[in-house]
C-alpha cells in the first residue's frame, strides 16, 4: 500500500473517531438528565386543588353551543371564573435536555402537548396540556400531578427515570369496604388471591351505585380520580363526597354501569368490564381498587 493510501485511511479513521466522539457526547449529554424538585410542590399543588374546590367544581357554566358536554382550556375556564387563578404548578428544574418529549410516573407516560379531559362536575371538563417545559422548568397540571405521582419515587423524563421525592409523600391507604350504597339484591364478591372486587348486578339504575369506604371519610371530602376500563383510560375527575348512602355515610361513589335503558347495550359495553380506580383523597392519602362487572339483570328488572 502506498504512503498516500495509508495516510488517507488513517485520516478517515481519525475523522470517524472524532465524529463518533461528538455523537457520543451529544447522546450522553441528552440522556444524562438531572432534576431538582420544587421544595414547595406539594403545598402549591394542594392549593390549586383548594381553589378548584371552592370556585370551579360544579360551578363552570355551560359553553355556548355545547348543550351536553363543555370543554374548557385553562385560560377559557379562568375567563369564565376569574378566581381560578392557578392550575399549573412548578414541578422542578430539568437540566441536560433541550426539550421534554414525554413525562410520566410509573406506567403512565404523557407525550408533549398531550391533553386529557378532567371532569369538574356538571358534565364540564378542563381539557388542556398536561405539562409544558419552559426555561428548563417543568410545569404540570396540579390535579394530574397529585394523583399520578402518589406512591411514586421516580419521575420519567424522556423515558429516563430520575429521583422524585415529594415531601411530605402521599400516604397509601386502603378502602376499608366496597359495597352498594342502597338496599339491593346486588352483591360484591372480593377475591383475596387477585385483590379484585366482582360487582354482581341483579338490579340497575340508582341501585347500582357503588361506595368506596375509607377511614376518616367525611361529607365533601375532595378527591382526584383516574378510572381505567379494560386497560384504557376512561376518565379523570375531581369529585367530592356528596352522595349519602342508606346509613347516612358519605363514601366515594361510582357507577360502573350506565343508566342506559337498553340492557343489550349495557351488556355489550359493561358486562365483564374490568375497571381500575386510583383516588388521591385530599388530606387522607391515595387508594386503589380493581372491579369486574357481572350483570345479571334483565330489561324489566333494570
Amino acid at each position: 500500500m502506498s504512503k498516500v493510501k495509508k495516510f488517507s485511511t488513517v485520516f478517515a479513521l481519525v475523522i470517524m473517531l472524532i465524529l463518533g466522539s461528538f455523537a457520543l457526547v451529544a447522546c450522553c449529554g441528552e440522556q444524562n438528565i438531572t432534576f431538582t424538585i420544587s421544595e414547595t410542590l406539594k403545598s402549591e399543588a394542594e392549593n390549586v386543588l383548594e381553589i378548584m374546590e371552592n370556585n370551579v367544581l360544579n360551578k363552570l357554566p355551560a359553553k355556548e353551543g355545547e348543550s351536553t358536554y363543555s370543554y374548557y382550556t385553562y385560560e377559557e375556564a379562568k375567563e369564565a371564573i376569574p378566581e381560578f387563578t392557578e392550575y399549573y404548578v412548578l414541578v422542578g428544574t430539568v437540566n441536560n435536555v433541550t426539550d421534554l418529549e414525554s413525562v410520566g410516573f410509573g406506567d403512565v407516560v404523557y407525550d408533549k402537548d398531550q391533553t386529557i379531559p378532567l371532569s369538574v362536575g356538571m358534565s364540564h371538563f378542563i381539557k388542556d396540556k398536561i405539562y409544558y417545559f419552559e426555561d428548563n422548568k417543568l410545569y404540570m397540571a396540579a390535579p394530574i400531578l397529585l394523583l399520578e405521582s402518589a406512591g411514586e419515587t421516580k419521575i420519567k423524563l424522556n423515558g429516563q427515570e430520575v429521583d422524585f421525592n415529594m415531601f411530605p409523600a402521599a400516604e397509601e391507604i386502603s378502602f376499608t369496604d366496597i359495597k352498594f350504597c342502597f338496599d339491593t339484591t346486588n352483591e360484591v364478591d372480593f377475591n383475596e388471591d387477585t385483590n379484585e372486587y366482582t360487582l354482581i348486578y341483579n338490579e340497575g339504575a340508582q341501585k347500582s351505585m357503588v361506595g368506596c369506604y375509607y377511614d376518616g371519610m367525611a361529607q365533601n371530602d375532595i378527591s382526584i380520580n383516574s378510572l381505567y376500563k379494560n386497560g384504557k383510560l376512561d376518565s379523570y375527575s375531581v369529585t367530592t363526597n356528596t352522595d349519602k348512602d342508606k346509613d347516612d355515610n358519605y363514601p366515594l361513589t361510582y357507577y360502573f354501569v350506565s343508566y342506559k335503558e337498553d340492557v343489550n347495550d349495557i351488556n355489550e359495553s359493561y358486562d365483564g368490564a374490568k375497571f381500575e380506580l386510583k383516588s388521591y383523597i385530599y388530606g387522607k392519602g391515595f387508594a386503589t381498587a380493581t372491579f369486574i362487572n357481572q350483570i345479571n339483570y334483565t330489561e324489566e328488572i333494570a
